[in-house]
């Protein structure tokens, strides 16, 4: 039997929730997913509070929390569209929770600066779901409007190869929405070029039946040309593999970020392992 899409979208109340779950909706009618909303609530509890005290406060945050997002709801006309979903555990503890052999499960969530935009990933929940689980990831600059990806842009390390399985799923269901797939690689000086252009060579081949194309860029800061070259295309989304450290490590670093999510407003799309 086949496993039923699940578009979990991570939503906080603040003025950026319409685009997520806007967002979150337009992605569904590629793929029939349901959509659920999620939301965490803040557990402010008093230090000395009882167990039966706590749990009425978390109780009662809770369904507040519901109570929100059925307004939001009844607002977009969507209560039948859209589901449910509020805890009081970190969200990586209750996403692990909620996985099930009957479902194909989707994050959605989105990206905003915290004070000081360099920030703007560290310690965040992206970054924790991105390290603590095994769930394709979709992370959506809020200062941008939303599109669905016309283009992916497939970064590649050939010493940990790319999850073939889950890029070919990601692309059947994202449907003729692609037209282009970029695979890009950075090498640096303890790198082999040759294996890197081979690598590069056999994605291309592999995934023949897309206008593909791909870049090599040597360096260990060839920031200037990846923005570039990412926004040379139009709704273009940065595609990365949890584990394919050399673009994983690159794209964490602070100046990475600032530029590529915040400033050119990338979004980003991170297949399981």
């Amino acid at each position: 039997m086949p496993k039923i899409h699940r578009i979990i979208a991570l939503i906080d109340f603040s003025e950026n929730s319409e685009m997520i779950i806007k967002s979150a909706l337009s992605f569904s009618t590629l793929t029939g997913a349901q959509v659920y909303l999620l939301h965490q609530v803040p557990s402010l509890v008093p230090v000395l509070s009882d167990s039966e005290n706590k749990k009425s406060i978390i109780d009662a945050e809770k369904q507040k929390a519901m109570q929100q997002m059925e307004q939001i709801a009844q607002e977009y006309l969507l209560k039948n569209k859209i589901k449910f979903l509020v805890t009081e555990k970190e969200i990586t503890i209750y996403l692990h929770e909620i996985q099930s052999e009957d479902y194909y499960d989707w994050v959605l969530l989105g990206l905003k600066p915290t004070g000081n935009l360099k920030r703007i990933f560290l310690g965040s929940t992206a970054t924790r779901i991105v390290d603590e689980t095994d769930l394709l990831t979709i992370a959506l600059p809020v200062q941008s409007e939303f599109s669905l990806p016309a283009t992916l842009a497939v970064g590649i390390n050939y010493n940990y190869p790319i999850n073939k399985s889950a890029l070919s799923d990601l692309l059947r269901n994202l449907g003729n929405t692609i037209q282009n797939i970029e695979f890009f690689t950075v090498v640096t000086e303890n790198d082999s070029e040759v294996f890197a252009l081979q690598y590069l060579k056999e994605l291309k081949n592999g995934f023949g039946e897309y206008n593909c194309e791909d870049q090599l860029f040597k360096g260990t800061h060839p920031l200037k040309e990846i923005k570039k070259y990412m926004q040379k295309n139009k709704n273009t989304y940065l595609v990365i593999q949890q584990g394919s450290r050399n673009i994983m490590d690159l794209l964490f670093r602070q100046f990475m970020v600032n530029e590529l999510v915040y400033h050119a407003a990338i979004p980003l799309i991170i297949l399981p392992k």
